[in-house]
């Protein structure tokens, strides 16, 4: 139940708005690894694309042979961080989510694979409800109060369930990473219950004034020799544009 967390979030009021949202970054490369033995398993990269009112994330992931193995494409507004749109595509299996919102309702088409068809739902956006494209952004808008003990709260969207899961985000502690000060951040169910059963899900983020994401550990969405939702480290980097 868990698959479509990796690599989507809310609040029912965003907080104090923090000095930076990483609004200079235009582009993340990423890596997408074994926890233990650091095997590469795919690579990537994400454009980030200021569009007026809104902003569009298209991320791209490839195996090792370059061949494209998922697609995202994803619009959401700059304030409320509402998705207007988003496109989930696995050339491998075929699974494919569209979503698009007017008004308060979701229009959502799902496919888990290419030998099954299209199912058609609707959801409605509640006022605390956000897509897990808009993680980063909610982490960094709630910084100090996460900081400070105080768990974010939310429903999460999960468009191929035709449901959200109320989640939360807390910090855990600061730690050196990799020769690096690192400020971590778990994602829980709120449900002590559902909380036993879930994967360990942790974002790894940069100390001082500006701070960027740079691992995100949980289920891993494509499928790893022949194992879905198995454990990888996604490490984020930064390229010079």
């Amino acid at each position: 139940m868990f698959r479509a967390v990796s690599l989507a979030l809310t609040l029912f009021v965003p907080g104090i708005l923090h000095a930076y949202e990483m609004e200079d970054v235009k582009r993340i490369d990423f890596e997408v690894r074994d926890p233990d033995n650091r095997e590469l398993f795919f690579a990537g990269t994400e454009t980030i694309t200021a569009e007026g009112p809104v902003t569009r994330k298209e991320t791209w992931y490839y195996d090792l042979k370059k061949t494209e193995v998922q697609y995202e494409n994803v619009v959401y507004q700059n304030q409320s961080l509402r998705v207007d749109s988003y496109r989930f595509k696995n050339p491998v299996t075929g699974e494919e989510t569209d979503l698009v919102t007017q008004g308060d309702t979701m229009k959502i088409k799902y496919r888990p694979d290419s030998t099954q068809t299209y199912k058609d739902g609707t959801l409605t956006w509640e006022a605390n409800a956000y897509h897990g494209k808009v993680f980063n952004n909610l982490i960094l808008r709630n910084w100090e109060s996460l900081r400070q003990g105080k768990p974010l709260k939310f429903e999460l969207v999960l468009p191929s369930r035709f449901e959200a899961l109320g989640f939360q985000i807390v910090y855990k502690n600061k730690r050196k990473v990799d020769g690096e000060d690192r400020e971590i951040f778990a994602l829980q169910p709120t449900s002590l219950i559902i909380r036993t059963l879930a994967p360990r899900m942790e974002f790894h983020y940069t100390s001082g004034a500006k701070p960027r994401i740079r691992q995100f550990t949980g289920p891993c969405t494509i499928p790893i020799q022949g194992k879905k939702d198995r454990m990888v480290d996604i490490i984020f980097s930064y390229p010079q544009t």
